[in-house]
């Protein structure tokens, strides 16, 4: 198996054409099978999505396309340009989804997206950063709506969190502090939390 990964350039990049038609060919057997084991969104939160502006720090939470949350946002010192590799500290740029919801962490609130995406894979791929055997795996966990792979080159675990034990959050507004996730307010994160769900959209803008 592992000569099978071990291939040159030229033959990874025919590999990935036939791999993509094939899965063009084979999208609506797929999305029926991700759709029937997956388990639906509460029809409350179905409709929620979530704006990221970087450039102005800002996060947007809509239901039912009704404004329903905008708070100012602290980001990484590094946050100008998308996230591309691991330890960068850059937050990511495109559109993704909550991948996972935890109340308890040294943030007390943090909401997994969904970095990286089927576009930063094959960013990834393409630049050496990860096998094509790690790209089919993020593919398929991104169609299925799965957290994707958090431990390549590329990157993970970055989200959306509270403040945590650190309480000079308010004082410090305007310090960026995060590794590459977006912080807020532990009684903001708190009512984000409570309205987002995991599957909501979250789109990241410059």
């Amino acid at each position: 198996m592992s000569n099978f990964f071990c291939i040159s350039k030229q033959n990874k990049f025919l590999f990935l054409l036939f791999f993509l038609g094939t899965l063009l060919l084979l999208y609506p057997l797929s999305v029926q099978c991700a759709c029937d084991n997956e388990a639906p969104l509460d029809k409350e939160k179905a409709d929620t999505k979530v704006l990221i502006y970087k450039s102005l720090k800002k996060i947007e939470v809509y239901k039912n396309n009704l404004l329903k949350l905008s708070h100012a946002v602290i980001l990484s010192p590094y946050w100008k340009g998308k996230k591309q590799v691991r330890g960068d500290k850059k937050t990511p740029e495109g559109k993704y989804y909550i991948c996972c919801k935890k109340n308890i962490s040294k943030y007390n609130y943090f909401l997994g997206i969904s970095y990286p995406n089927d576009a930063d894979a094959l960013q990834g791929l393409k630049a050496d950063l990860i096998t094509v055997k790690e790209f089919i795996k993020i593919d398929e966990q991104i169609k299925n709506r799965q957290k994707p792979l958090w431990n390549t080159k590329l990157g993970g675990y970055v989200g959306i969190h509270g403040t945590g034990k650190n309480k000079n959050f308010e004082s410090a507004f305007n310090i960026n502090w995060t590794d590459g996730c977006i912080a807020l307010p532990d009684n903001i994160m708190e009512k984000v939390y409570e309205l987002v769900e995991v599957g909501s959209p979250v789109t990241i803008l410059p």
